[in-house]
């Protein structure tokens, strides 16, 4: 799916990527499942997630998309060819659970905006806790990218994309065992999900 277009978006975009080798051979080569999770401000976020995480992983991710980009012509094919999973966002979505659980179980990786939907100001808002709750019930690894320009260069309510620089940044995998146990508390929950978006937040924080 991403690899026609990703070339125009590298090129397009300026990308720039920072990120841990070591820890994206581990996700190639493992058997856990993971979650990918990111700032989310604009159409590019799931494309240059996966960009960063290299070509040769993309085949073992699925992702969430809106019902509504399935149900047109222009982009349905785009996402069933790309292994997406529709949501109804209208509607608390059993079967878009269901489907992530799937994925998951099966030791594949899938991509996830805390958030719920992309950011109209750019600025990073709060998480959701459900992607933690995933990630202890099928025992997956948690993937933070940083994601800085991309607001900017294609943001909401705009047709095409901008020329402008984006940069994704990964540096580390987090495994919900060494902070959450079997059962944790609502809590627990909420540190853990405290301390992710702060990673991403020092992620999309350049310190220059």
């Amino acid at each position: 799916m991403f690899w026609g277009p990703g070339n125009f978006v590298r090129l397009y975009c300026r990308l720039e990527f920072e990120r841990n080798e070591q820890a994206i051979d581990r996700l190639m080569t493992g058997t856990r499942s993971f979650i990918v999770i990111f700032n989310h401000t604009s159409h590019l976020d799931v494309m240059v997630a996966a960009l960063c995480l290299r070509i040769g992983i993309i085949p073992k991710m699925n992702f969430l998309a809106k019902k509504e980009l399935f149900e047109d012509w222009r982009t349905g094919w785009m996402m069933r060819r790309g292994g997406g999973i529709p949501v109804d966002r209208d509607i608390a979505d059993t079967s878009a659970v269901r489907g992530i659980l799937k994925v998951l179980n099966a030791g594949r990786g899938i991509f996830l905006s805390p958030e719920g939907t992309r950011s109209y100001t750019g600025e990073i808002q709060p998480f959701k806790d459900s992607f933690a709750r995933l990630a202890v019930k099928t025992n997956a690894l948690v993937v933070p990218i940083g994601i800085i320009g991309a607001y900017k260069a294609w943001p909401r309510n705009t047709t095409f994309p901008r020329p402008r620089k984006v940069k994704i940044r990964f540096t580390e995998l987090i495994d919900p065992q060494d902070y959450l146990g079997k059962k944790p508390t609502d809590e627990e929950y909420s540190q853990f999900v405290d301390m992710t978006r702060n990673r991403i937040i020092d992620l999309i924080t350049e310190k220059r």
